[in-house]
């Protein structure tokens, strides 16, 4: 699972329009992608959460990124954080 903070300015629409076309771009090339949330934590901070089957497949997603990677973190105005984290119970 990867946690990704960041902050942006842009509106929420034009955010989530650009991580859903981002969602979609990493599912069409690595279908290892179980689920994903985007939330804010205040008027301007984003937290994204990306579950996916199993570290072989964000291993294949690093690898190779979808163009549209850019376009959401384009509206970023600060540096954001990824965190991977080992998910040990799901239920």
């Amino acid at each position: 699972m990867t946690i990704t903070r960041f902050h942006s300015d842009a509106a929420s629409e034009e955010l989530v329009a650009r991580h859903t076309a981002l969602v979609e771009a990493t599912r069409a090339v690595n279908p290892g992608l179980a689920s994903t949330w985007l939330g804010r934590a205040s008027d301007d901070a984003w937290v994204g959460v990306w579950r996916w089957e199993d570290a072989a497949a964000l291993d294949a997603a690093r690898r190779n990124p979808p163009a549209e990677a850019p376009a959401v973190f384009g509206l970023a105005t600060t540096t954001p954080t990824v965190e991977e984290v080992t998910i040990t119970d799901l239920r």
